[in-house]
C-alpha cells in the first residue's frame, strides 16, 4: 500500500525535516499513515530530540493513570493532544 504513495510520503518527510512546519507535517502524516502515535511521534523525535518525544500510548496512559493525571493519548492522535503531552 505504501509503495503506491511513495511520492507523497517522500514529499511529506522532506517538508518535515527541511522546514519548521511540524503541525502541517503531523497532520499530513496522519493522512498518509493513519493516526499512529508511535510512528509519527518517532519521526518528529528524529527531527529534534530536544523538542519532541516519542510516545507509546498504551504505556503513557497507564503512567498518567498511576500519577492521577486525567490525560489520555490512546485513540487521541492529534497535534493538540501531542502538544499537551509534550
Amino acid at each position: 500500500m505504501w509503495h503506491r504513495n511513495l511520492d507523497k510520503i517522500e514529499g511529506c518527510l522532506y517538508r518535515l525535516y527541511h522546514t519548521s512546519k511540524e503541525v502541517d507535517s503531523f497532520e499530513e502524516l496522519t493522512v498518509i499513515f493513519g493516526r499512529t502515535y508511535p510512528l509519527i511521534s518517532y519521526l518528529l523525535f528524529i527531527k529534534d530530540r530536544s523538542q519532541f518525544l516519542s510516545i507509546s500510548p498504551h504505556y503513557m496512559d497507564r503512567a498518567f493513570e498511576l500519577l492521577g493525571a486525567e490525560f489520555k493519548t490512546s485513540h487521541q492522535c492529534s497535534w493538540e493532544n501531542y502538544f499537551v503531552y509534550l
